[in-house]
């Protein structure tokens, strides 16, 4: 019973220490959320201490969990040039890239040919070397340093330096 229990609790504390270190990490909330339900799906079938019902209680738990977290400043944060929002539903994609229009609008940057030959890579992000900075780097250093002149580089810092949870403030009020 208790090495179920791990494999079921084991993924969502995995997935809460990843959020909730010192680094800017608001780009792997999407990703990281996801895996977690993919690991859950794959580990709840095999829990023969639960019933059917505490599953799908547990399953739909969690989603309803991650529906409430996922807003769409996670779906622009996951455009960041590794990922390049590669797993967003057009819906996803839609809601990222109004946010980082509105936040720019809000901000008076006029970004949308960059995030346009951004996502089309054209221009500076039609070089394989950008590309390939973006292998080696984080997409913080990648914007300030690779991309730090375009008009998408405000845009794109001022949502990937959002920290994805209070942890890091919590812990510096306790000390």
């Amino acid at each position: 019973m208790i090495e179920q229990s791990i494999s079921v609790l084991e993924p969502i504390a995995d997935s809460i220490f990843k959020l909730e270190g010192n680094k800017f990490n608001i780009h792997e909330v999407f990703m990281v959320l996801r895996n977690l339900k993919s690991k859950l799906e794959f580990v709840l079938p095999t829990i023969t201490m639960l019933d059917d019902d505490s599953k799908e209680n547990i399953k739909t738990y969690i989603e309803k969990r991650v529906k409430q977290c996922i807003k769409p400043i996670h779906y622009a944060a996951y455009i960041d040039p590794k990922d390049a929002g590669i797993e967003l539903n057009q819906a996803a994609e839609t809601e990222a890239m109004e946010l980082i229009y509105n936040l720019a609008e809000h901000c008076n940057i006029d970004c949308l040919a960059d995030l346009a030959k951004y996502k089309a890579k054209e221009g500076l992000w039609s070089k394989p070397f950008t590309w390939k900075a973006a292998e080696k780097v984080n997409p913080i250093l990648w914007w300030k340093g690779i991309c730090g002149s375009s008009q998408l580089s405000k845009v794109a810092l001022s949502v990937l330096t959002v920290p994805c949870t209070s942890a890091a403030t919590e812990r510096s009020f306790s000390t």
